[in-house]
């Protein structure tokens, strides 16, 4: 969890004291500094400013938050670019924690959709079911299909450090 919480905190950093959304974030945009261990960001080309109302597609598709993907489809709608990377920062988090992506492919619409973590409970997967109930919340905060209702980078601290 400290890897994570640090890698938060650099998003963090980027959104309230930069102004920034870095609008790619994933596993392979993090790279850990070989003497402290500390994460380091990398990769700063669909980088925009906070306040920029997404008018394109950005982005890797699997770490891609939902309403990017809606634009991609409704060329009038605009997405906000940080709720965007908290989505994520959610994806990274699931990966870390089970090794695959929260995904499954739906063979009527021919696309992946998104799994949430309590219908893969539900549905009895053994991996989910011992996995700490913290982390599942935590997931749950920030894999959230409808952007304003996704937790921030700071609420995502608080909860890790409380």
């Amino acid at each position: 969890m400290d890897l994570y919480l640090s890698i938060v905190k650099l998003v963090d950093h980027l959104h309230r004291i930069c102004q920034l959304s870095h609008l790619d974030l994933k596993l392979e945009n993090f790279i850990v500094r070989q003497d402290t261990g500390q994460p380091v960001l990398i990769d700063f080309g669909m980088a925009e400013e906070l306040t920029w109302l997404g008018e394109t597609v950005k982005g890797t598709n699997a770490y891609m938050a939902p309403e990017v993907g809606y634009h991609n489809r409704h060329k009038e709608f605009q997405w906000k670019s940080g709720p965007a990377d908290m989505w994520s920062l959610g994806i990274i988090l699931y990966a870390l924690v089970f090794q695959r992506f929260p995904y499954a492919w739906d063979a009527i619409t021919k696309r992946m959709i998104y799994v949430p973590i309590q219908k893969q409970i539900k549905a009895g997967q053994k991996y989910t079911k011992s996995t700490d109930t913290n982390l599942v919340k935590l997931i749950e905060m920030v894999i959230v299909e409808h952007p304003s209702e996704r937790a921030s980078s700071l609420d995502v601290i608080k909860f890790i450090e409380n």
